[in-house]
């Protein structure tokens, strides 16, 4: 298992907004405290979906280790055998002035 690698998605995950590819939904980040199992989950990504329902998918020691990057976007394995596409986005507070709203 590459902790390597496992520690540059986790660092992802805390500095940048997640964006589901397919419906760009903003992703909410929950990582768990791991231990040493390569099937333990230790991220869990949720949204909201456009009906109301929750999507939620989990990630393993061992799917964040077998990640690639493709066409710019991490694609990882969830617990279930599904493979997720993520986009990461940077985000930057816009500074307001009066005409911005008048």
């Amino acid at each position: 298992m590459n902790t390597s690698k496992i520690a540059n998605i986790l660092h992802l995950f805390n500095s940048h907004h997640p964006i589901d590819v397919y419906d760009r939904g903003v992703l909410i980040v929950k990582i768990y405290d791991s231990i040493s199992e390569p099937d333990n989950e230790v991220v869990c990504l949720t949204r909201n979906g456009k009906h109301g329902e929750d999507y939620r998918v989990k990630f393993t020691k061992q799917g964040l280790s077998n990640a690639r990057v493709e066409d710019g976007n991490l694609v990882m394995e969830d617990t279930e055998g599904d493979e997720i596409t993520i986009a990461f986005m940077e985000t930057r507070k816009h500074s307001l002035v009066a005409e911005d709203i008048d």
